[in-house]
């Protein structure tokens, strides 16, 4: 298992687009990938349960993933955030 954090940085947080963006992104690797922020932790294959947890500005996003490209998918969803978010 590999996680991340990312604290967003982005005054819109993360709405609609990049939570579509995001779910697709995950979607292409086989593993298990899961946001989280507080203690809610949602499947981040999802754009609904991305956008549930209505992340705003400021706030500490902890991306984990579990599974054979576990590592890789961490770092091209961080890298994404990082470069938009």
């Amino acid at each position: 298992m590999h996680f991340s954090e990312f604290v967003v940085k982005s005054r819109l947080g993360i709405h609609t687009g990049p939570a579509a963006f995001l779910a697709r992104l995950a979607s292409t690797f086989d593993s298990d990938i899961n946001f989280k922020v507080g203690s809610r932790n949602v499947n981040g294959k999802s754009a609904i349960q991305i956008l549930s947890l209505a992340v705003s500005r400021g706030q500490k996003l902890t991306i984990s993933a579990d599974g054979s490209d576990s590592k890789v998918a961490i770092s091209k969803i961080v890298e994404f955030l990082s470069a938009n978010y």
